[in-house]
């Protein structure tokens, strides 16, 4: 018989597992985990995650390029059903352009198109 070599008792590890679990669903570590991820993809075009971004309200954007290129700041969001209406409106194109009445319009790209962009323009390190 296997012997425990945890010296940890069995409602503590309970605990560390209702923990653990708790804090991979929260919205902050989520949200890293996501800027996490934006900024491994994006850091070769310059671009670094702002550390505690979203509780520093005079400093907009989650990732940021210092250089002074036309693109400088990303706003990173995360949604657990995935923005299903932007996607369905998005499918077949490489672009999707919001446009309301006395607003600046807005463009959404794909990662693909919105990479390939960034390297024809020169933005790579």
């Amino acid at each position: 018989m296997l012997e425990n070599k945890l010296c940890v008792p069995r409602g503590k590890i309970k605990k560390m597992a209702v923990e653990a679990r708790k804090k991979r669903f929260d919205p902050r570590s989520r949200g890293y985990r996501s800027e996490k991820r934006a900024e491994k993809v994006l850091g070769r075009y310059g671009f670094r995650r702002v550390p505690l971004s979203g509780r520093a309200p005079s400093w907009p954007g989650d990732l940021v390029r210092e250089n002074g290129k036309a693109v400088a700041r990303i706003e990173n969001k995360r949604r657990k059903r995935g923005f299903l209406l932007l996607r369905r409106w998005l499918s077949g194109a490489d672009a999707l352009r919001l446009d309301s009445p006395g607003e600046e319009p807005l463009y959404i790209l794909r990662e693909e198109v919105f990479l390939r962009l960034l390297e024809e323009a020169g933005y790579a390190d």
